[in-house]
C-alpha cells in the first residue's frame, strides 16, 4: 500500500506566522524598556548605597582630622599615601581609601561617578553644603550633548546633616530617596 499524506494542511500559513511575529514584538515593545528602567534602577541602588558610605568616610575623615577631602574617586587612588593636610583647604579624596576609611574598589569602572566635597566650600562641588556627590556616567555622548541612553540621566547628592537628595535630569529616571 502506498504511503499517503493525509488530508489537511502541512505547516503553517504565512498569515499565522505574521500573527505570531507581531506578538512576540510586541511583547518585546513593552517588556525591553521596562527591563531597561528596572537595571537603571538598580544601578542608582547600588551609587546610593556607596554615596552614603562615601558621605560617612568623610565624615570621620573630618572629625578626625579637621578637613575634609575633596574630587572623585578614581583608579589612581589606589597608589596614594595617606597624606594628611595642615592649615586651610581640604585633602585629596584619595586619603579615604589610603588611610582606611574606604575600600578601594574599580570607581572607574563602575556606572557612575562618585566624588566628595567641602561642604564650607562651593568651588569642591559647584554648590555649598554637600560632603558627596553621584551621578551617571555617561558612555558616549549622543546628538544634542545626550547620551542616548533612556534613564540614565541621574544624580544624587549627601548634605553636611547626612540627608540625600536626587536630581534626575529628566522625568523618566530612577525613583527618588526620601
Amino acid at each position: 500500500m502506498p504511503n499517503h499524506r493525509p488530508l489537511g494542511r502541512a505547516g503553517f500559513t504565512i498569515l499565522e506566522v505574521l500573527i505570531v511575529v507581531f506578538i512576540i514584538g510586541m511583547m518585546a515593545f513593552f517588556a525591553v524598556p521596562k527591563y531597561m528602567k528596572s537595571s537603571e534602577n538598580s544601578k542608582a541602588d547600588a551609587a546610593r548605597s556607596l554615596l552614603s558610605t562615601v558621605a560617612a568616610s568623610n565624615r570621620s575623615y573630618y572629625q578626625d582630622h579637621q578637613r575634609y577631602t575633596s574630587g572623585n574617586l578614581t583608579s589612581a587612588c589606589r597608589t596614594a599615601t595617606c597624606n594628611v593636610g595642615s592649615g586651610g583647604g581640604f585633602d585629596s579624596v584619595c586619603n579615604l581609601i589610603a588611610c582606611k576609611y574606604l575600600p578601594y574598589q574599580n570607581y572607574d569602572g563602575g556606572p557612575w561617578v562618585i566624588g566628595t566635597c567641602d561642604p564650607g566650600s562651593s568651588t569642591t562641588c559647584g554648590v555649598q553644603g554637600f560632603l558627596a556627590t553621584a551621578h551617571r556616567r555617561v558612555k558616549s555622548e549622543g546628538p544634542n550633548g545626550t547620551n542616548g541612553e533612556p534613564f540614565a540621566h541621574w544624580s544624587y547628592r549627601v548634605d553636611a546633616s547626612g540627608r540625600m537628595t536626587g536630581s534626575p535630569d529628566n522625568l523618566s529616571g530612577p525613583p527618588q530617596p526620601e
